[in-house]
């Protein structure tokens, strides 16, 4: 997946148009559209606005495809509350960062749950051991 591809796919995961993406990053909505249609590649400046709009989103995705999408520390999630409750700027913004959060913590049980088992094998291969 391209930069661009991946910038398209943030703006449909966050229930932005390329309008209303626009107002938030700052971004020129052309320049958004010939970037998410292939027709331009995104600038440095381009790739630091979305990530000043979007602090949750993770860089290194964003530039590299590696990672998730989101960052997915607790601390983050909690800034991320945080800075909506007081910046609360759009009127959909709240179901943008409800729609957002209820991916994370999805995610974030997925890792829990495969963290536990792991750790219930550890338990038992060191039962094992002792035996």
């Amino acid at each position: 997946m391209t930069v661009n591809e991946r910038i398209g796919l943030l703006i449909d995961k966050m229930d932005y148009n390329f309008s209303s993406f626009s107002r938030k990053t700052g971004i020129n909505q052309s320049a958004i559209s010939k970037t998410v249609n292939g027709r331009n590649n995104p600038s440095f400046d381009f790739l630091e606005k979305i990530l000043n709009a979007f602090p949750i989103v993770n860089a290194e995705w964003l530039m590299t495809g590696k990672g998730n999408m989101f960052k997915q520390n607790v601390k983050n999630i909690a800034g991320l509350i945080v800075e909506t409750v007081i910046n609360k700027k759009e009127d959909k913004s709240d179901y943008r960062t409800i729609t957002i959060l209820k991916e994370i913590i999805e995610t974030q049980k997925l890792l829990i749950e495969s963290l536990t088992e792991q750790i219930r094998l550890y338990k038992i291969i060191e039962e094992n051991a002792k035996n």
